[in-house]
């Protein structure tokens, strides 16, 4: 390949503030973390670093090889391009897999924008309750969900037939990894309007519950600030850290693999007893595929930029001008880097060409 001179693209524009700081965003010691700001290079700085790390995810993923594998191909190729057309956009591809950062920063940011307005209007009136059962092994992951879908069904009903009373709530699914037990921990996050309601979902739960439940588990809290970042944050942690040494750990594809797999065609999102006036479903992925963002072309003419995963930016290869300008510390690249590597318990990454793209570009 011919030698490419790079450049940053230097260019401002008020930014999209639906789209913030990813909540999935790993913490690795030495990791620049942009914050936000107007500045559209600053926007397209968090999308190289979620594509930098989503990238070699995806071939991770790929490359166990089972039944999500062309789903994981597809997300190789999300955002992989981007144009900068003469009509002052940028257009790309977004896969619009939960396993993928950049669109998880997209659906998060959707979802607090679609939900946000109705727990303003509930205000100190919204309560989160969280609802466990225990723990299951990764084959009764799937039907665990499943009943706790039936389980949390019986409690609605019970608390608007017996009870008699109204029951509005927004339920998020989420369902975490312990390495330990080498088993899955299901569980609801559920705002439910009105502590009354509250408390009696909570004390229907153990009733209805597809498994024996403890007390101390189920959680009822007055929403905060922080209790919507529980809600509309990850469906899954991506990252975890070490309890011992209490840095990031590279991702665990096969459990991860699992967790997909059990979850696919159901809804992590739940409005219940209410509807959202030109309501969409935040899971939707047109919303994702459609997705434009506005940004500047300085040069008044189209530009492609083609994502390269060694410079961890989306590069011109006419101008040789990189989009964002982003650089990954050291430790960061490292540990990237690292995630796909001869030691990684036998999963090579893949040699044959992804559908629709090339999907991991070499430096030039």
């Amino acid at each position: 390949m011919a030698e490419v001179q790079i450049r940053t693209l230097q260019t401002a524009r008020p930014l999209d503030t639906s789209e913030q700081l990813d909540q999935n965003a790993p913490q690795v010691p030495g990791s620049p973390i942009p914050q936000t700001s107007g500045d559209v290079q600053i926007k397209y700085q968090k999308r190289a670093r979620a594509k930098f790390f989503s990238l070699q995810l995806a071939r991770l993923l790929y490359a166990l090889g089972g039944p999500l594998k062309r789903q994981y191909g597809r997300s190789m190729d999300c955002t992989m391009n981007i144009v900068l057309g003469t009509d002052g956009k940028a257009r790309t591809h977004y896969c619009g897999s939960r396993w993928c950062m950049v669109c998880n920063r997209i659906r998060t940011a959707r979802a607090i924008a679609k939900y946000g307005p109705v727990l303003d209007e509930w205000g100190d009136d919204a309560y989160l309750v969280t609802l466990t059962i225990l723990n299951r092994p990764g084959y009764q992951l799937r039907s665990a969900i499943q009943e706790m879908g039936k389980a949390f069904t019986s409690c609605k009903r019970s608390i608007i037939r017996t009870h008699g009373m109204d029951f509005e709530a927004i339920r998020k699914l989420e369902v975490t990894y312990n390495a330990d037990r080498n088993d899955y921990h299901p569980h609801y996050h559920v705002v439910v309007r009105g502590h009354a309601q509250a408390i009696a979902l909570q004390e229907l739960w153990h009733k209805f519950a597809p498994t024996r439940t403890s007390e101390s588990a189920q959680d009822i809290r007055q929403m905060d600030a922080g209790g919507r970042v529980e809600v509309f944050k990850y469906f899954t942690k991506l990252l975890t850290k070490d309890k011992e040494t209490g840095k990031t750990k590279p991702p665990d594809p096969h459990s991860l693999d699992a967790i997909f797999s059990a979850i696919k065609g159901m809804r992590t999102y739940q409005t219940i007893g209410f509807k959202l006036s030109d309501y969409q479903d935040p899971e939707d992925e047109k919303l994702l595929t459609e997705s434009v963002d506005t940004i500047l072309n300085h040069y008044g003419e189209e530009a492609s930029y083609v994502w390269v995963q060694d410079y961890a930016d989306w590069l011109c290869f006419e101008s040789g001008e990189l989009l964002s300008g982003y650089e990954p510390s050291e430790a960061w690249r490292d540990f990237v880097d690292a995630m796909i590597s001869e030691e990684s318990d036998g999963i090579k990454p893949p040699q044959e060409p992804i559908p629709r793209s090339i999907a991991y570009h070499s430096r030039p």
